[in-house]
């Protein structure tokens, strides 16, 4: 005879019972405010029609119009019921645009097929139905150039985990409506019913941690030594692209729920990308099991720096979605980031380049393996950081593969050390550290 806590945890197994474990139908999350001022209430918003991501989308249940269909319905009442706005409109992508505010975003997964796998196949992870991204734009400017061009105020993410009424038995098309109507009202409230209490505190943390002593003890974290058995493969699978990358990264410690893991991108971590991305399995939800902290999940911003004589580090800024979101300062972000010798600590190289929105911001499902319930978010925010090879009077930076190199960061005012020591990257000249020649594969 089964004890009531043996039922707990049964139901708590089961997918389509989400909510009984604790965990919301929807959950939306703002990841970054880049514009702190430019939530202001009683302006006009736009909602552009939200475009359809490929890779991600697995779905049976009818027109892929149909979540965009209802998303921008949804949204519009939902965003008029807020009285935040003094005006709520969709529009067309070539519509010449006169709102104070515009909303644009993309359905980036969606998971359909038979109820029997909605609500038994993948495990708790998988039970996420529907995963949007979006981001928030301010009045539009004219630039020096003649352009206008609307200014990032958030970025955001959406995940819906309704698999279909309360036994998850609906059709695809019912199901796909539940959670764009679900993903719209939290939306609502998540980005704009809840931001104008929240950023007064956010940005009294960040100038509180600014001021602390013991900010002068940054976050540290450094290379591992690694055996790359995984190179004597003859034929690789996912897993051996993954350790790949990762043995290109430093992970830091995470303090106040933050933390930043940077990458070396070289030819070959970028290779191991090429081959692992298409290996992923896309449902309506990024999952810890697929993600390797500091690898990436877009490349091709990458290839402009093919051949150049720069370094390039790729810095994942991460947050729980408890502690979410970053107040991202990019003029801030370049005074703080920058490149120095372990034994000529003097010596600082400052980027060259630092591209904080080339690469999408993203949420992980952070899937506990038996307590389902207590399972939660992290937001990544991917940074390319690009650093010259020289030092300021000409001389090369880096003088042998066996030179220890820091990288000094912050994230939301708390400072970063990592540390990478290049005999753990097992690199045969220092040549290898530059993004060189990535025609081929990396088998």
């Amino acid at each position: 005879m089964f004890s009531r806590r043996s039922f707990v945890s049964i139901i708590c197994a089961v997918g389509a019972l989400v909510v009984l474990c604790g965990r919301s139908p929807a959950q939306c999350y703002v990841l970054n405010v880049y514009d702190p001022d430019g939530y202001e209430k009683g302006k006009s918003i736009s909602l552009g029609l939200f475009s359809l991501e490929g890779g991600g989308i697995t779905y049976s249940g009818g027109p892929l119009e149909t979540p965009r269909r209802v998303l921008l319905e949804s949204l519009k009442e939902d965003l008029t019921n807020t009285k935040y706005f003094s005006s709520v409109t969709v529009v067309a992508a070539d519509q010449k645009l006169d709102s104070h505010y515009l909303l644009e975003g993309e359905v980036a997964g969606m998971h359909g097929g038979s109820r029997f796998g909605r609500i038994f196949i993948g495990g708790f992870g998988n039970m996420g139905q529907m995963r949007i991204n979006g981001r928030l734009f301010g009045p539009a400017k004219r630039s020096d150039d003649g352009n206008e061009k609307r200014p990032l105020i958030s970025d955001w993410e959406c995940n819906s985990f309704d698999a279909g009424g309360f036994w998850g038995l609906s059709g695809n098309e019912g199901t796909t409506k539940k959670n764009a109507d679900k993903i719209a009202n939290s939306l609502s409230n998540q980005v704009f019913g809840r931001m104008d209490k929240r950023l007064d505190k956010l940005t009294a943390e960040v100038r509180k941690v600014e001021l602390k002593d013991d900010n002068k003890d940054p976050m540290t974290g450094e290379t591992r030594r690694h055996d790359r058995k995984w190179r004597e493969k003859q034929d690789w699978k996912a897993d051996d692209y993954a350790d790949e990358i990762e043995s290109f990264v430093v992970q830091s410690e995470r303090k106040r729920s933050r933390g930043v893991d940077a990458l070396w991108l070289t030819s070959a971590s970028y290779r191991a990308h090429q081959k692992l991305l298409p290996m992923l399995r896309q449902t309506a939800i990024l999952r810890n099991k697929d993600i390797v902290r500091g690898m990436l999940t877009e490349i091709e911003p990458i290839l402009q720096f093919e051949g150049k004589d720069v370094y390039i580090l790729a810095a994942t800024f991460n947050v729980s979605s408890e502690a979410a979101p970053f107040l991202w300062d990019t003029g801030k972000m370049r005074e703080s980031t920058y490149l120095t010798r372990v034994d000529e600590p003097g010596v600082k190289i400052q980027p060259v380049g630092l591209l904080d929105d080339a690469i999408r911001s993203y949420m992980v499902f952070r899937e506990k393996r038996f307590f389902k319930g207590l399972s939660n978010f992290w937001a990544f925010h991917p940074t390319l950081i690009v650093f010259p090879t020289k030092k300021p009077d000409g001389s090369p930076f880096l003088r042998s593969v066996e030179d220890m190199v820091e990288l000094h960061t912050e994230v939301d005012g708390q400072k970063v050390r990592l540390k990478f020591d290049l005999k753990h990257l097992d690199i045969r000249s220092l040549d290898d550290l530059k993004f060189g020649e990535v025609k081929t594969g990396v088998q």
